[in-house]
């Protein structure tokens, strides 16, 4: 339908740079899309707050959105000033949610953006001219070196002055006739001797390697496990969630957070309750810093301040110690958080407890990776089922995790049905250990030596291993 719309334009490379925010509380209005998600960029949200933070950092096209969503009224006016096309359920299309009716209005969205392109390029391309062979070549003649060197100054400078990376950087070679050299991104800022994390916040990251005897630094991937095998790991926001206590999602998300030992990682306990969460239980650490000492100035000073260094590249950041101090803690407060803890870290992993209300939606709108973890009753996996199919959205990456497996009970699921109850195609089963059962001190546990949980390692490694 939307190829009508768009006559002549290039469809696929324009759908391809197409993002549209879906956000809803109905779980039901993400299913419908399932037959258009082929075709578009959706990001799925269920938050003001996610919706906020993704046109922050994310260059949107379209926002749907639900009167369910709070804020409304902000959104739309945040939308307006970026010049994003807002479409509300209800009021500007139809409700229920007709998938029809959206492939229609994206179809005009996309025709706008291919006319707007085209337009900025011949403006973009008269301006060009104008500068360099109309206003420069009256005042004698400029080679095309010159020019790009000209060119290649400005975007150093741009570069310096910002310490992020852009797409490609051009230098001037010494010695080559005033020829170009193309840097990467990454090969620039390392060459300027910046080759930290938080400078390069996407796919890519890297170690500090000497090259040669210049004392240079060199770009390569992260090697995770430090067993020789080098990959190239993207920067992920992995969730643990379960439906009930006791199912060790706390043991696991300290056992991943530890196997990951050269990324940066901040493993966040987010299981409010009197007394502090597990996580400082189980690593025999303090009750402060924590997350209240971060709400003190919402910034990187007070991102150092509330974290807990276990190890090289480990840092733990706790709930608050009594229940009153958790009430402050907002869903806003951890998006602030998790803009402050990307510039640092390539691995962001939360613990979350196990009830659902706005709070817990929120934090799942920040997942690249839900992990769900239960035990191998039936009570815990079906409550699970019903918060997967009715709070998770299907695009959602996503592994069933049946910790403390009994092969002796067995489960009355088999892996078919549980396959079609949770819609999802990663398993891991763990077996009961006996190492581990009752045990409550994990503060000098060698997680680095146990095999056991091999299983959910090389899943989540295989997820987070670059295309």
């Amino acid at each position: 339908m939307h190829k009508n719309f768009i006559g002549d334009c290039k469809v696929n490379k324009e759908i391809n740079s197409f993002n549209v925010i879906v956000a809803d509380q109905d779980i039901e209005t993400f299913e419908k899309l399932s037959k258009v998600k082929n075709d578009y960029n959706f990001i799925n949200l269920s938050s003001d707050f996610a919706v906020n933070f993704v046109m922050e950092y994310e260059k949107i096209d379209v926002i749907i959105i639900s009167k369910k969503i709070s804020n409304l009224e902000k959104i739309k006016e945040k939308a307006r000033r970026k010049k994003i096309g807002v479409y509300v359920i209800g009021e500007d299309m139809g409700f229920p949610f007709n998938e029809n009716e959206l492939e229609e209005i994206l179809a005009r969205e996309i025709k706008s953006k291919a006319e707007r392109k085209k337009n900025r390029r011949k403006f973009d391309i008269k301006k060009y001219i104008n500068n360099f062979f109309g206003r420069n070549l009256k005042k004698g003649k400029i080679s095309k070196s010159k020019i790009v060197s000209t060119t290649a100054k400005a975007d150093l400078s741009r570069s310096e002055s910002t310490n992020q990376p852009g797409n490609l950087i051009n230098k001037e070679s010494k010695g080559t006739g005033g020829n170009c050299e193309v840097y990467s991104a990454e090969e620039y800022l390392c060459k300027m001797g910046v080759c930290e994390s938080e400078y390069l916040p996407g796919c890519k990251y890297l170690e500090n390697k000497t090259n040669g005897s210049n004392g240079k630094l060199k770009p390569e991937a992260v090697n995770c496990f430090g067993n020789g095998n080098v990959k190239t790991i993207k920067q992920k926001t992995i969730i643990f969630t379960k439906a009930k206590g006791g199912v060790g999602s706390t043991v696991l998300s300290i056992f991943l957070s530890c196997m990951f030992n050269k990324m940066k990682t901040l493993l966040i306990d987010l299981n409010f309750s009197e007394g502090g969460g597990d996580t400082g239980y189980y690593l025999g650490i303090p009750k402060t810093p924590n997350i209240m000492n971060f709400m003190d100035g919402y910034n990187r000073d007070s991102m150092d301040d509330s974290i807990f260094n276990i190890r090289d590249n480990l840092d733990i950041l706790q709930s608050p110690p009594t229940y009153e101090q958790a009430k402050k803690v907002e869903l806003q407060d951890i998006y602030s958080l998790v803009d402050v803890a990307r510039k640092k870290y390539h691995l962001i992993i939360f613990d979350l407890p196990n009830y659902v209300n706005d709070f817990w939606l929120g934090v799942v709108d920040l997942a690249d990776l839900l992990i769900m973890v239960s035990d191998h009753t039936l009570g815990s996996i079906g409550r699970l089922i019903n918060i997967n199919n009715k709070f998770v959205y299907s695009d959602l990456e996503k592994i069933l995790v049946v910790n403390k497996y009994d092969n002796s009970n067995g489960l009355s699921i088999g892996r078919d049905q549980m396959r079609k109850f949770f819609n999802l195609e990663k398993f891991v089963y763990l077996d009961e250990i006996e190492l581990l059962r009752g045990r409550s001190d994990f503060s000098d546990f060698d997680f680095s030596s146990f095999n056991n949980f091999d299983n959910l390692t090389d899943t989540v490694f295989d997820l987070l291993t670059c295309d």
